[in-house]
């Protein structure tokens, strides 16, 4: 889940904006999807600096944005400022080109980025995010299992979606140590159902814990499981973590 929380923050940015008129629906298709579908323009030759691809998008960016409405003509008439703002390690933080510093909000600006300086668009993004959003909605925060477990109730499952290499077995493991509970861990999809249904049901009584692992192989199985804790209190579970 965290993975994803960039692309949720985007998303989210994206739509607020929407809603309150700092973005149009043609900017938004334009960071969507560039110059695919748009009339093509032949590159001036002298912008030799410049990409097809980019200057495609400039042309889209053009026809989408009022504020990039004549940047076809800045890149241009304005070449050699242009240049060395794109040739810049970080545009996202380079001062923009005089004739067009100060007319761009933030929505105008990712997109400039997204069309002109496609492998800078992640860091403009976060920066969108932390306009519009917060920076707290930028960030991947550490996530401390302790503290989670503490928030989490005899009926309320803790819901882990990893990715990578992240396994927190190990720390469930030693935290069930530490709260003198023990971990039973059953892998779901190998005909573990049963097993894991007889368990289910002797850790409401005993306060102890269940890790189901491979969850998406279960589905059917955790359906019942939920259908099963729903007809329980808290008064008819064990105490603890």
């Amino acid at each position: 889940l965290e993975a994803h929380k960039g692309l949720f923050s985007l998303v989210l940015a994206c739509q607020i904006s929407l809603e309150c008129g700092h973005m149009s629906q043609e900017g938004f298709n334009c960071l969507l999807c560039g110059s695919t579908g748009a009339n093509k323009k032949v590159k001036p030759a002298l912008l030799t600096w410049l990409p097809s691809s980019a200057w495609n998008n400039s042309v889209a960016a053009s026809n989408a944005s009022v504020a990039l409405r004549g940047l076809p003509a800045m890149l241009e008439l304005h070449r050699e400022e242009w240049r060395i703002w794109f040739e810049s390690d970080k545009p996202e933080l380079a001062p923009l080109p005089s004739s067009i510093e100060g007319a761009l909000n933030a929505c105008d600006f990712l997109l400039l980025i997204r069309c002109l300086r496609e492998d800078r668009t992640i860091n403009a993004s976060q920066q969108f995010v932390c306009k519009v959003l917060g920076e707290s909605f930028a960030t991947q925060p550490d996530v401390h299992i302790p503290d989670v477990i503490c928030e989490a109730t005899p009926l309320t499952p803790l819901l882990f979606f990893l990715n990578g290499d992240s396994d927190p077995l190990s720390s469930l493991d030693c935290i069930s140590k530490r709260f003198k509970q023990k971990c039973t861990i059953i892998h779901l999809g190998s005909g573990q159902q049963h097993v894991a249904w007889e368990v289910a049901k002797d850790v409401i009584q005993s306060g102890n814990w269940l890790v189901l692992q491979n969850a998406h192989y279960g589905l059917s199985f955790l359906e019942l499981l939920r259908s099963f804790y729903d007809t329980l209190t808290v008064e008819q579970t064990a105490t603890g973590p």
